[in-house]
């Protein structure tokens, strides 16, 4: 082959991937675009006026900015003793995301360590069993599993904390919390919203075992020679070894259950204790039975926040452990 025959075909590749890679970054930009022009709709909107909403053809920059409107979402509800019930519904949706946060990372953990690294008769027969219940979809428990927390007793020790925690709490963020008598059941309380965190989900245990497996073995033998026990190995040694995968369930479980909806409103029947997905569902009854569309995308870029700054903070993290985190065992 002559040098001007390789020439010509070198420069033909390099023109076939330089054309793919346009291709790509175009089609990259188009569904970045398309899932992104919401959110700058609800931006726009929560900055409009009610009638500004529905001018056709549509606004996508208001003649006057708005301002007011978050001033007027965050402290137009009202809570049953007459207080602002923004506040509250953010403090209850921080309140339940931490303790789930740190349900499902504590949980899922040791259970995927064990999957990972414990020897026992049928571990494997276990984890298949465990993952079939992913093939179960949530809508078929929702009723066997509400009777079940309707007939739980609600513990009088989780009564007593609750009750010396609130002046702490109200103290801490002013927050305003109502004396309650105790419930006689798992129902308009939070424990059957957080307690199933502690009990390892399968998606979660397959991606945290799914990483243990790429853990060398040699760790676990040194450090049982220096006399570690399985509790510190999988504390000083798997557990810092996981971060990236860590920061990843982190980022999934935060925005799962920050925006989580039906939950609460299974499970919740006393407005006080509402999470801000839930809450901010009042602009849609709001003033003479009227949508408040502007408040409610107001309340909606308000409640878009969190998730935005934590995924910013742990992203880095995030795309390293989806790497990792590989099918291997």
């Amino acid at each position: 082959m002559s040098t001007t025959a390789k020439t010509a075909w070198y420069e033909g590749i390099k023109a076939r991937n330089l054309l793919h890679k346009t291709l790509m970054y175009v089609l990259c930009i188009l569904v970045g675009a398309f899932q992104i022009l919401p959110l700058i709709w609800m931006v726009s909107g929560s900055l409009k006026t009610i009638d500004e909403l529905f001018v056709d053809p549509p606004m996508w920059i208001p003649k006057s900015w708005q301002w007011v409107n978050y001033d007027v979402m965050w402290n137009s509800l009202r809570l049953q003793d007459g207080g602002p019930a923004m506040p509250r519904y953010l403090f209850n949706t921080v309140y339940l995301t931490f303790i789930v946060l740190v349900g499902v990372l504590l949980s899922n953990t040791m259970v995927g360590f064990g999957f990972a690294r414990l020897r026992a008769r049928g571990k494997n027969v276990l984890f298949l069993i465990l993952l079939t219940t992913m093939m179960l979809p949530s809508q078929m428990t929702w009723l066997s599993v509400y009777i079940i927390m309707s007939r739980l007793p609600y513990p009088k020790l989780f009564y007593d904390i609750s009750e010396a925690g609130k002046p702490i709490l109200q103290g801490l963020t002013g927050v305003q919390f109502s004396v309650e008598g105790m419930p006689t059941n798992w129902i308009d309380t939070y424990l059957p919203l957080t307690v199933p965190a502690f009990f390892a989900g399968a998606g979660t245990v397959f991606l945290l075992r799914q990483f243990f497996l790429t853990v060398p073995i040699e760790l676990d033998e040194a450090a049982r020679i220096d006399g570690a026990s399985t509790l510190r190995i999988y504390w000083s040694i798997f557990l810092p070894q996981a971060k990236p995968v860590l920061a990843s369930v982190t980022i999934l479980t935060f925005i799962g259950h920050w925006k989580e909806f039906f939950g609460p409103l299974l499970y919740l029947n006393t407005s006080d204790k509402y999470p801000i997905a839930l809450g901010v569902q009042y602009f849609r009854g709001f003033a003479d039975y009227n949508t408040q569309w502007h408040l409610l995308m107001a309340a909606g870029v308000v409640l878009s926040i969190p998730p935005f700054v934590v995924f910013l903070l742990f992203q880095r993290y995030f795309v390293q452990g989806m790497a990792l985190t590989g099918i291997k065992g």
